[in-house]
């Protein structure tokens, strides 16, 4: 866990510019805000909208400048060098967990895919994450235990079979 990596001027700003834009796509749609977050709202009830709202999402000056000070600070630190990257890219993902949906969740899995000879990822939630609010679960110290077998039969979901992990100390990661 790396603490402030992302400033909280530019969280609030993400926030801010986020809540405006959910509740004006609410408004546009003729769909009404139910909760006190617009986001969730519009989301839940979006339909097949939904899909073409995260490109949108991830295009809002407030992510971009999220992005790109995480890099910078990312960057600056030591870690680049130690790890020998000369000139490191980034590529991003905008997910969103919603309270009582599970159609989005991913099985356990390791992030093995990324198609080149190493790369490191960072997952930076913009909101709380906690189990009732959208979270990750993880086996601590599985890192070192290399690639586990996956179970590629969904192509698209590949999972580690809970046989490989049985007795293994599953965590909740919570973060402010």
């Amino acid at each position: 866990v790396i603490p402030n990596l992302v400033d909280a001027a530019a969280l609030s700003a993400f926030h801010e510019e986020i809540n405006d834009f959910a509740t004006r796509m609410l408004a546009r749609r003729g769909l009404e805000q139910k909760t006190n977050n617009p986001l969730t709202d519009l989301l839940q009830n979006s339909g097949e909208y939904r899909r073409q709202l995260f490109p949108l999402l991830k295009g809002l000056i407030s992510y971009q400048h999220i992005q790109a000070q995480v890099f910078d600070r990312v960057r600056s630190s030591d870690f680049c060098a130690r790890m020998g990257y000369i000139h490191p890219t980034i590529t991003h993902g905008f997910k969103a967990d919603l309270p009582g949906e599970s159609k989005y969740l991913l099985p356990l899995h390791q992030d093995y895919s990324t198609p080149c000879r190493r790369a490191y990822r960072f997952w930076i939630p913009l909101q709380d994450a906690a189990e009732t609010s959208g979270t990750m679960r993880y086996i601590a110290g599985s890192h070192h235990s290399g690639f586990i077998e996956h179970d590629d039969s969904n192509a698209e979901l590949p999972q580690v079979p809970m046989d490989q992990v049985a007795g293994e100390d599953f965590r909740v990661l919570e973060l402010a």
